[in-house]
């Protein structure tokens, strides 16, 4: 028979850890994430979500008529009366509505900060990238074994490393190089597996991007200009 001070701890730990879960998903979903990142550093910012989401429900149920949490008073187990359940529900859905709120509002300040210091608020440059250069664009794919696609990316895989970040290529169009253009092909879509994708670039739209450079343009002109010419030496 279970230790009832066993199972007393089990509903500790997936109270702090669980409600921390849906904050963790939508700070993933603003933030995206790093394929480095260890484990523990996820589950210590779920817990932290779930702490923050409790704080919120607590703050809440001194402005709307809401339960106190049982769970969070001595004797929980041994004292589950349909009462106790039903205020434990309610508290718990409040739980995870607040944890889902904090991890929203961390990834907001941490874009937030990032815009305000000029940095990145993405877990690597790779989350950058996907997130802030291909959305509305063309890209430009090159593989392996020198063949080159250009078409729009409906998916691709983001918490990988680097050969499992597959990509669903949209409208693919094959560069011919005798021609030295792209070309439509028949195909709707595009499966490139990570491994034999060597870069990715996006196509610039005059239109939404802004350059200090144009297309073309040779960017050294200015310095080369000024360069000063040797002095002629006269007797």
């Amino acid at each position: 028979m279970p230790n009832p001070s066993t199972i007393g701890a089990l509903i500790i730990i997936a109270i702090c850890v669980l409600p921390g879960v849906p904050g963790e998903k939508v700070y993933g979903l603003l933030i995206g994430g790093d394929w480095r990142e260890e484990a523990w550093s996820r589950v210590l910012r779920m817990i932290g979500f779930s702490v923050l989401g409790l704080m919120l429900y607590i703050t809440a149920t001194g402005i709307f008529r809401l339960p106190f949490p049982p769970y969070l008073l001595p004797r929980m187990v041994p004292n589950l009366t349909p009462q106790v359940i039903y205020a434990s529900t309610i508290a718990l859905f409040g739980h995870f509505a607040g944890a889902t709120v904090a991890g929203a509002g961390s990834a907001l300040v941490m874009r937030l900060l990032g815009h305000i210091a000029s940095r990145s608020a993405y877990g690597s440059a790779w989350e950058h990238f996907i997130r802030d250069s291909i959305d509305g664009h063309w890209v430009v794919i090159g593989l392996q074994n020198g063949d080159a696609y250009a078409g729009y990316i409906r998916v691709v895989d983001s918490k990988l490393n680097s050969p499992d970040r597959d990509v669903l290529l949209l409208e693919p169009a094959r560069f011919d190089e005798v021609q030295q253009r792209y070309r439509a092909t028949e195909y709707q879509a595009l499966f490139l597996a990570g491994a034999t994708i060597s870069s990715i670039a996006t196509v610039h739209d005059p239109g939404t991007d802004a350059r200090l450079t144009q297309p073309g343009e040779d960017i050294f002109a200015a310095e080369d200009s000024h360069e000063t010419k040797p002095a002629t030496q006269t007797q």
